[in-house]
Parts: structure tokens; sequence; C-alpha cells
């Protein structure tokens, strides 16, 4: 009861501190760390965080993050947490910082027996800058999921790059919902979800989020892919490589890392991009394997020197017996 208490006030200061803001993104991080599982495998797990500026002083930076979190091995496929991150950065020198962190998310699945749901982290580490305005970052992590079953400390290892860099010329290009269609043994699969492409001199790729609609109800995954990108007036083509993690539902895949390629293809017309890829994914840890044609409709966005959007934090709560509440972000638009 207490854990419950304490999770929903969480919720509610969330609410009432981000209930409505307009913020411009200025870097993606990517993550792994591992965490203990009790009488079990350690489960490892790739954290992606989208941040931006809360506060900036001469030696001291405030960022905060949606960050999303799920298992790429272990014994716990499926298992995905989403949530809020805020970050303090001590500027020792032009390459070297070192900071501290502090993430509340909600989540479940893979077979987890989380009771509330959340998840609380907490980190030290020092960021290096490399190359590219690249940073490698490194440092430990402690990490508890509400019933006690996931907790412990571990290292963690990942990188921070700025996104709009001139050196880089990354560009976010369109966002979009997008459907598809699928076999898996002999099964039909439905997708439905939501992505967004990007391009960076002559590479190219996408990051998705995908839930089965029919057969295997529950499973979800999470890819990104990258690879040339060839352009032909208002058409781009992009052969890559996709690595990713799914689970969840009636589909066993594993520890959750899932890898595989794929042909996409955009076409731009009056800001309105419309977008056909072909997949072929596999899970490596397990037999799950599918084939499947996606499609997508979205607004491109103007070349600008940020990605800027409103958004509003969401909070639900179900009276009754079995009561429970939800957390999550709605995006109002693209500026």
């Amino acid at each position: 009861m207490l854990a419950r208490c304490t999770t929903f006030f969480l919720l509610i200061v969330c609410y009432l501190n981000f209930s409505h803001n307009s913020i411009s993104a200025q870097t993606i991080e990517s993550a792994s760390f591992a965490v203990q599982e009790k009488n079990n495998l350690a489960i490892g797990f790739i954290s992606t965080t989208i941040n931006y500026p809360i506060l900036k002083r001469t030696n001291f930076n405030l960022n905060g993050g949606f960050q999303f979190i799920g298992s790429y091995f272990g014994n716990r496929g499926g298992y995905f947490a989403f949530g809020y991150k805020v970050e303090s950065l001590f500027l020792t020198s032009k390459k070297i910082k070192f900071g501290l962190s502090t993430s509340l998310l909600a989540g479940g699945g893979g077979g987890a027996p989380d009771k509330d749901g959340w998840l609380v982290q907490t980190s030290a580490f020092t960021q290096f800058l490399t190359f590219n305005k690249l940073n490698l970052k490194a440092g430990l992590a402690y990490t508890y999921v509400s019933s006690g079953m996931i907790q412990g400390l571990s290292p963690f290892l990942g990188l921070n790059f700025n996104m709009y860099s001139k050196e880089n010329q990354f560009k976010i290009n369109s966002i979009y919902p997008e459907f598809g269609f699928g076999i898996y043994n002999h099964q039909k699969l439905a997708f439905i979800g939501t992505g967004l492409n990007w391009s960076s001199r002559k590479l190219a790729g996408d990051v998705s989020i995908h839930a089965l609609a029919n057969a295997y109800g529950g499973y979800m995954q999470s890819l990104a892919s990258i690879g040339y990108s060839f352009k032909l007036n208002q058409f781009s083509f992009s052969p890559g490589i996709i690595v990713g993690f799914g689970g969840g539902g009636a589909a066993s895949v594993g520890g959750g890392a899932l890898c595989g390629v794929q042909f996409s293809s955009h076409y731009l017309i009056n800001k309105i991009n419309l977008g056909l890829k072909y997949q072929m994914i596999t899970a490596p840890f397990d037999q799950f394997n599918y084939n499947a044609l996606f499609f997508s409709v979205g607004k491109s966005l103007n070349d600008s020197t940020q990605l800027k959007f409103d958004w509003q934090p969401v909070l639900k709560v179900y009276n009754g017996n079995n009561g429970f509440g939800n957390i999550g972000i709605r995006f109002l638009g693209i500026k």
C-alpha cells in the first residue's frame, strides 16, 4: 500500500511540474547495462533517452529527457519501461564532464511479476568528448524495480551525441503512424505503431515502435535501422540493417534481442512523407522471426537547427478494488 501511494504521489508531482511544455530536443543517448534478477540470470537492458536543456550555467548544466528501456538478453524478453530522466552535468573541462542522474519509469511485460510496475534508477558517470560532438559515457547505475525481484548496482556504457551539429548534419525528416502485415510460422501478423525517419549525410534510417494487433497480442517491439541513402528527385531509397528488442504476448523471443535487414523508400510531396518498407526480422535467442511490409503517412518536418515540439503528460487513475494508474505522454504537434 505504501509503495502504491508513493508511486501515485510521484506521478502527480511529475504531472504538475511538467504539465505543459515546449521543448527543443538536443541530444540522443543510448546506453547498456545489466541487472541481476533474484534467483535467476542477469538481465541486459538498452536505454534510449532524448535529452533537452533545463538550465545552463558556466560550470553546470541540468538536462531533462524522455527515457525508454527494453531488455535484450536474459529471461525477460518483452520487458519495457518508459519515463522521465533528470541529469546534472558538472563541466570540469572542454572534453571531460562528471554527472549524476535520476530516472522514474513505469513498465513491465516479459513475464515480470513487478506489482506496481515502477522502476527507479540513479547513476554517477563520467562523460568524454571524442569527435564530432560524440560523447562516450561510463559509470555505475543502481536500478530497483517495484517487486524487488530486479535490483542491483551495475556498470553502464553509453553514447551521447548532438543531433543537430554542423559536423554530422543529422536531421529528423518526418514522424508518422505506420501499419504493416507479416507472416510468422504460416500465421498472419498485423502491426500498428509509430516511427520517424532520419538522415545524416549519405546515411539514413528509422526508429519505430510496433505492437501486434491480432495474433500474439501483447507483443511489442522497438527497432532502429541504418543504411546508405539513395535519392532520386522526391524519392529516397535506403537498404539497411536493423537492431532492436521485443517480446511479450504469446511470442517467445528469448532475451528480447532482435536483428534483421530492411529496404525502405520514401516519397515527399507537399510536405507529406509517404513511406514503404520491407523487413526481415529474427530473434537470435529464440525461434521467432517474420517477414513484413509496412506503410506510413506522415508530415515532413522543416529543416530547422533544432527539433521543437509541444508535449503534455497524461495521468489516468482507475477506481475500484483493483484500481491502477497510467502515466504517459501526448505529443501535441511539431513546430
